[in-house]
């Protein structure tokens, strides 16, 4: 198995840089695949139930994060229980993802992953994920798309991504920066055009795949 992930705050086009790689790269006979790994354990559930917990805020660590101090009494309450719980499962919850790519959902694939879980580790750890990282399974390739905030937000089609404070996404983008070179991300400009984006994200990989004998 491959693993390609594309990072970058929300509105930097991830989702459609993916998608766009993962149709390149069955045109080039390439076995390819998209996951988006965060919700990939909760979409083997049967879908009335997926589809209410991926949109739960009860059980995501962003709204651990963005969550302000001001809310009422219940809500705080509902927060401090739910944070060490998300705290203890998160980290597993990443390992078996990663387990199931690798072995079963993945295997002999090229994985095109959508996030990663890279920004999930920030919202729940904080500086703290820095070290988490070094214990989960690392994609081969990370392309990590960046810009400037002002030109994300014009891009973010969620309501619920334009309604969080930029001062989260300028702590994200801090957070990538300084983990980028250790981890050797593969930086992409964000206010280039979609197609060159995609070409620069597409050749690197298909240089990877060649050199590594066109597969692993």
């Amino acid at each position: 198995m491959v693993t390609i992930s594309v990072i970058g705050i929300d509105g930097c086009g991830k989702t459609t840089q993916c998608k766009l790689l993962v149709e390149r790269l069955k045109d080039g006979g390439y076995e390819a695949m998209y996951v988006r790994p965060i919700y990939l354990l909760i979409n083997l559930l049967p879908q009335f139930i997926s589809g209410k917990l991926e949109g739960c805020s009860l059980i995501s660590p962003r709204q651990i994060s963005t969550s302000s101090a001001e809310k009422s009494k219940r809500f705080n309450t509902l927060h401090m229980f739910r944070k060490p719980v998300l705290l203890f499962f998160g980290f597993f919850y990443i390992l078996i993802t990663c387990l199931l790519l690798k072995f079963a959902i993945g295997k002999d694939k090229i994985v095109i992953c959508d996030r990663y879980f890279i920004q999930f580790l920030y919202d729940l750890y904080g500086e703290k994920a820095k070290l988490i990282l070094r214990l989960i399974p690392k994609p081969d390739i990370v392309f990590y798309i960046n810009g400037d905030v002002d030109l994300m937000y014009s891009r973010m089609s969620q309501k619920s991504d334009r309604d969080i404070e930029k001062n989260y996404y300028n702590k994200v983008i801090s957070f990538f920066k300084e983990i980028s070179v250790s981890n050797n991300f593969i930086l992409i400009n964000a206010s280039k055009n979609k197609e060159v984006v995609s070409d620069s994200i597409y050749n690197y990989s298909v240089k990877y795949l060649e050199s590594h004998g066109g597969f692993i």
